[in-house]
């Protein structure tokens, strides 16, 4: 039995001390090192797979009905009230860029991200604290117009800050923590589907997506064509929080929910699997309007392909029983609220996309340190 180790080789020529077969396997890169989970790198896990093994090593929770693994954690606060929290880090240049989105675009776009994930819980947002790394060249101007946009949106909920922290960075990050209060019979989970129900979502799907594509060629204000993609560039730069209407959801019967921050086909991954259920979703029920279609096009864009991945649209996706869509509907219509049904849960476990019938696996979309 001929055996070698892993520093012989990096010491020897291949081809003067190995069999010839030996060393065509080497040239073919057949021979490697098995890497344990631990070696390997982030960028091979992806973040989904990172936050499964951070909660597989953390203790049990005992104060907690839901930790790790849900849009946010909740914390019983009393007899009837919960404690619901949520944090989430935004990196220039990952994020937003600067380029084309002023400092108070993105103090409004930040805080709409995260109290997005307490409208996933249908919870009612109370505070919120910001920790900051600034570079040392920033302008006081900036950072107190990064203020005005979290004032902006959190006025609309009476979301107070309560303070946070700041520190020098080489590169500019946003750090968000909010909590708010619920019900626990009103709280909504991303594993509460079952089979047979409804999955719908609100409002429009793709829009910031297509926003962004806009502004990342160089549609401006000003710009030729500008005012064909400015309620595009305004969903991506001024998303608005679901807040209200999840309540309202929850209330009328709407069961597993999630918001839609990373694109509709992961947050329906999500569902199927907290849930132990399938999901599809069917192609042609997705909400495509004609303008949605034509700007696409004007950019080389896949409207559908913006839809399932695009993600930043903040809308909320859920899942509902049959007996309660006229009523849900009936609501929704009362406040104006668009909601779309396109698709259904199934017993057998996945999540597909239909198209002309064919079920086709859905693929996730954006996923962190992921290449």
């Amino acid at each position: 039995m001929f055996e070698i180790t892993l520093t012989y080789l990096k010491i020897r020529v291949v081809g003067r001390f190995l069999p010839r077969n030996l060393e065509l396997k080497l040239k073919k890169g057949k021979v490697k090192k098995n890497l344990t989970s631990e070696e390997k790198k982030v960028s091979e896990i992806g973040e989904l797979e990172l936050v499964k093994k951070i909660k597989a090593k953390s203790p049990p929770n005992r104060r907690a009905l839901i930790g790790i693994g849900d849009d946010a954690a909740v914390v019983r606060w009393g007899e009837n009230r919960l404690l619901v929290l949520t944090t989430d880090s935004f990196v220039e240049d990952i994020h937003f860029s600067l380029s084309w989105a002023s400092f108070r675009d993105i103090g409004y776009k930040t805080l709409a991200a995260t109290l997005s994930d307490l409208a996933a819980m249908a919870a009612e947002p109370a505070a919120f604290l910001v920790s900051l790394g600034i570079p040392p060249d920033y302008r006081v101007k900036a950072i107190n117009e990064l203020y005005d946009g979290f004032f902006d949106l959190a006025s609309d909920f009476n979301v107070e800050l309560l303070g946070g922290d700041t520190v020098a960075s080489e590169v500019f990050f946003i750090s968000l923590t909010a909590c708010g209060f619920g019900v626990k019979k009103m709280l909504r989970t991303r594993g509460e589907a079952k089979a047979g129900e409804r999955v719908l979502v609100t409002g429009n799907l793709g829009h910031s997506a297509l926003g962004l594509k806009a502004l990342e060629k160089g549609i401006l204000p000003n710009s030729k064509g500008f005012e064909v993609f400015s309620p595009f560039i305004e969903a991506h730069l001024r998303p608005y929080p679901r807040i209200k209407e999840a309540q309202l959801l929850s209330q009328r019967g709407a069961r597993a929910m999630e918001d839609i921050s990373d694109g509709l086909a992961s947050e329906i991954i999500h569902i199927a699997e907290e849930s132990k259920v399938g999901i599809e979703i069917y192609c042609s029920e997705l909400p495509v309007g004609k303008n949605f279609q034509k700007a696409a096009g004007e950019v080389g864009a896949d409207p559908i392909e913006l839809v399932l991945y695009g993600g930043e649209d903040y809308e909320l996706v859920f899942t509902a029983p049959e007996e309660k869509m006229p009523l849900i509907f009936a609501e929704a219509k009362k406040i104006g609220l668009k909601i779309t049904e396109v698709g259904r849960v199934t017993e057998d476990q996945g999540a597909w996309l239909v198209i002309n019938g064919e079920r086709k696996v859905l693929k996730p979309g954006y996923e962190h340190f992921k290449v």
